[in-house]
């Protein structure tokens, strides 16, 4: 993690181009996946190779299309495809996956023994961009077990290039939560950059893995991190396993859907009565998270239910 007042800048890696049909540029040559390994979390984006295995039961399929657990599903584009075939071999999907980096070692058993990173070709997982801490921790297991060499990248660097691209190039990537409205509007990047030459710069990016940082980003090629916190979400699952006895972040998210927050965060309203309008605050604004347990509540019972 850079220190605080660093300056860092974003330099372009130079890597062989081509262009899709849809006039967007993609690198050659690099494998079909991508990987961060966090503290909590491991999070992978890759190409659906073909006929894939069923995967483990531990893997969170949150950004599969889950409208019926209630959370937001990601439409499948059809668009989303490169050629990736060797010997015949047909395309891919974009897709995503996420899983507990506790269970690492068993997913890379599971690789091992399907031998799925293979299927795009047997050259073609030789490199692996990977981010996070564990690019490091496992690197050496991942190279003695499947041969892969994790390409360790800087985490900073590829989150602030990558969320340049989202609000540059993909409509509705970002949003403001109008509370008039009591809705969200969207950010049209096109549209922006028609009021403002220098949209998005600068701008805050608030990272929350299982800390927190806070970088300012002034250009496409600089930023500082000017700020963090220990208190992240491995705080909250943490948290969660010390309070209740759920064993999977499915089960946490699940929980969430049908809680309500007002049972016991402190909210304006709650302190003032109604809106604290001088400060353009409304009644629904929390004023201290968990503050209602502390200083209202009578009733707390075992059952966190």
């Amino acid at each position: 993690m850079e220190e605080v007042g660093k300056q860092e800048n974003l330099a372009t890696d130079e890597l062989p181009k081509r262009k899709t049909n849809l006039g967007k540029e993609v690198f050659e040559n690099v494998a079909p996946l991508s990987v961060d390994i966090g503290g909590s979390f491991t999070k992978i984006v890759y190409w659906r190779p073909p006929n894939p295995p069923e995967l483990p039961d531990y893997i969170i399929k949150e950004f599969q299309d889950t409208k019926e657990a209630g959370t937001f599903p990601l439409i499948p584009d059809p668009s989303l495809k490169i050629h990736l075939a060797e010997d015949g071999r047909t395309d891919g999907t974009l897709k995503f996956l996420k899983m507990p980096t506790g269970k690492a070692h068993d997913f890379i058993q599971f690789l091992r023994k399907t031998k799925v990173h293979q299927s795009w070709g047997l050259r073609k997982t030789d490199e692996v961009n990977a981010t996070g801490g564990g690019a490091y921790k496992y690197a050496d297991e991942v190279k003695a077990k499947l041969d892969i060499t994790l390409k360790q990248r800087d985490e900073m660097r590829c989150l602030i290039r990558g969320l340049n691209f989202l609000l540059l190039n993909v409509e509705n990537a970002a949003f403001t939560y109008d509370t008039k409205l009591d809705r969200q509007v969207f950010t049209s990047g096109a549209e922006s950059l028609e009021k403002d030459a220098k949209f998005p710069f600068p701008y805050l990016l608030v990272n929350v893995g299982s800390g927190v940082s806070i970088l300012k980003v002034e250009s496409e090629d600089s930023f500082e991190r000017i700020s963090g916190s220990s208190l992240g979400g491995g705080t909250f699952w943490g948290l969660c396993k010390l309070l209740t006895d759920l064993k999977s972040f499915d089960e946490v998210k699940e929980m969430t859907l049908h809680g309500d927050n007002k049972n016991v965060d402190l909210l304006v309203g709650d302190i003032y009565g109604s809106d604290y309008s001088s400060m353009g605050l409304n009644a629904e604004v929390i004023a201290s998270s968990i503050g209602k347990v502390a200083t209202t509540r009578t009733d707390i019972k075992p059952d966190y239910k």
